[in-house]
């Protein structure tokens, strides 16, 4: 009572002038194959759901190169490029002049220093520091990397607070002794 998918060949046969024609049908079971690329269509859905909607700058980024292959809605939001826009670009498009060489550097070395404090900048100009973790795929074929950017503004921002809190502590402390 369960339900198969076919896949039918049909060829014609005839065996002479006064014989009516006849058909050679050839049927063969392609369930299996149908549930396996309907698992697969909905698993790439559902990544693709997750890489569009996940909250942080996240893309994928030929390895060699550094041109980027994908990027999803947060990076688009972050940098203020369109889709579009930043799939034209490469990794030096978002970092400042002042970082070329060390990013040349880092692609040499195949992203040694990954999380290393970045400066990276929008399509206006600001430049803002990031965090950047990234590991190896394999993405259209080729080899890339996946990446999650983080925009750590507010931590560095705490973290001269803080600084400033303690040498203003530190000055006030040395005054009364």
């Amino acid at each position: 009572g369960g339900q198969l998918w076919l896949e039918i060949d049909m060829v014609p046969f005839d065996e002479g002038a006064d014989v009516p024609g006849h058909w050679i049908i050839v049927g063969r079971d392609v369930t299996a194959r149908k549930l396996a690329e309907a698992a697969l269509s909905a698993s790439e859905e559902r990544y693709q759901l997750l890489f569009d909607q996940a909250p942080l700058p996240m893309w994928v980024t030929d390895e060699k190169s550094g041109r980027f292959l994908a990027v999803n809605q947060a990076a688009v939001r972050h940098y203020g490029y369109a889709r579009q826009e930043f799939l034209a670009l490469g990794l030096h498009d978002v970092r400042p002049q002042r970082d070329r060489a060390r990013l040349e550097q880092h692609l040499a070395l195949g992203y040694a220093d990954e999380a290393d404090g970045w400066t990276h900048r929008r399509k206006d100009g600001s430049e803002f520091p990031v965090e950047v973790r990234s590991q190896p795929v394999v993405y259209a074929g080729r080899r890339a990397r996946f990446a999650l950017v983080s925009d750590i503004s507010a931590r560095v921002q705490a973290e001269q607070n803080l600084q400033e809190y303690l040498f203003t502590l530190q000055r006030a402390t040395d005054a009364t002794q």
